[in-house]
């Protein structure tokens, strides 16, 4: 078998530049880029892998109509009436138990309902989207959603939401759900 090293090729033969791609090795960082446009012509960064194996997609991942593709930057399931342990009741000033999540290191429990979720990696700003839900806990079937708490609660590093009580089509105090969700778009 022989070992065939590129530091930089163009892959695709078409006559329309933006039909091609370039792969480019050549940085001394251990950088690697996908980009679209002909070797040795300037050229639009599509991926670029890092060093340390970090992916970026400099144009975004994806778009629908020629509108740009915004991800969830961070998401978390948790149950807020269980600590981290799951060894008993949720406990004002500790962290709840997680069910799923991604970007999100903890979730602390600060009043009945109301909750501070840390982001694993901060956001860019506070310019961020929230949206949740959160499940009923009796046979009274609690419906309700996830909401920010005032505009001071949500910050690069983390987030502050409450789940209100809704039922006979009025909000009811917060209550403690098993099953939260909250979502964050960017």
């Amino acid at each position: 078998m022989s070992l065939l090293k590129i530091i930089k090729a163009q892959l695709g033969i078409s006559s329309t530049q933006t039909n091609n791609f370039t792969l480019d090795a050549s940085a001394q960082d251990g950088t690697m880029k996908l980009s679209r446009g002909n070797a040795g012509a300037t050229t639009q960064d599509v991926m670029v892998v890092d060093a340390a194996g970090k992916v970026t997609m400099p144009q975004g991942i994806g778009s629908v109509g020629g509108l740009p593709s915004f991800q969830c930057r961070a998401w978390v399931n948790f149950d807020g009436t269980r600590n981290a342990a799951d060894t008993g009741a949720s406990v004002v000033a500790q962290n709840v138990k997680i069910l799923g999540s991604g970007n999100v290191t903890s979730v602390v429990k600060v009043d009945v309902g109301k909750y501070i979720i840390i982001f694993s990696v901060p956001m860019s700003d506070t310019n961020y989207g929230i949206t949740g839900c959160a499940v009923g806990v009796n046979a009274l079937s609690y419906s309700s959603y996830v909401s920010v708490v005032d505009a001071y609660s949500k910050a690069v590093g983390q987030a502050t939401i409450m789940v209100p009580k809704i039922y006979a089509g009025a909000v009811n105090d917060q209550f403690d759900s098993p099953n939260i969700s909250a979502m964050f778009f960017r």
